[in-house]
C-alpha cells in the first residue's frame, strides 16, 4: 500500500506549489501533449530548483491553455 501512496503522490497533480530558488533551472517543453504532466509538470512542481518557464507547440491555442493551466509564463509557437 504504501508504494501505491507514494506513486499517487508522485504522479498527480494534486500538490503544494513550492517556493521555487531565485536561481532554479529554467526548463521549456516542446508541445502540449499530456505526456508532459507526467514526464516534466508533476516532477518539477516538487523540486524548488527546477522552474518550468516555457512552452512552445504548433497551436497558439492549444499552448496558452496549457501555460494557463500549468501556471506557466512564456509561450511560443
Amino acid at each position: 500500500m504504501a508504494l501505491l501512496n507514494r506513486l499517487w503522490t508522485y504522479f498527480s497533480g494534486d500538490t503544494k506549489q513550492l517556493q521555487k530558488q531565485v536561481d532554479a533551472f529554467k526548463i521549456g517543453i516542446l508541445g502540449a501533449a499530456n505526456i508532459c504532466n507526467m514526464a516534466l509538470i508533476n516532477p518539477g512542481s516538487k523540486l524548488s530548483n527546477i522552474l518550468i518557464y516555457g512552452i512552445a507547440a504548433r497551436n497558439r491555442q492549444k499552448a496558452e491553455a496549457f501555460a494557463r493551466k500549468h501556471h506557466i509564463p512564456k509561450v511560443k509557437i
